[in-house]
């Protein structure tokens, strides 16, 4: 939504830069605020900035976008479900 005060290309090369300490890593990525402002009302040029941020090295974990409204709460609860599930799944893996 850029509502924290940084554009778009800004929040992704953020995220690019800090990508690497997540490698080998389940990753879910949230796409908030979508009260404000939906994934569809976004330009194909952003909404191509978003995908790049699936990108994975091969033989990566996938990630996946959960868009979400904390206001709302909509989406919240697939969000923490997923993720709680992806943890469960790395502590059995890990014994």
């Amino acid at each position: 939504s850029e509502m924290c005060g940084y554009p778009l290309p800004v929040q992704v090369a953020l995220f690019h830069s800090i990508k690497p300490l997540f490698r080998n890593r389940p990753l879910l990525i949230l796409l908030n605020k979508t009260d404000l402002r939906k994934m569809s009302d976004l330009s194909e040029q952003e909404n191509e900035l978003i995908k790049s941020m699936a990108q994975t090295e091969e033989g990566g974990a996938p990630i996946e976008f959960f868009e979400t409204s904390c206001a709302t709460k909509d989406g919240v609860d697939a969000a923490r479900a997923k993720a709680c599930d992806l943890l469960m799944e790395k502590r059995i893996t890990q014994k």
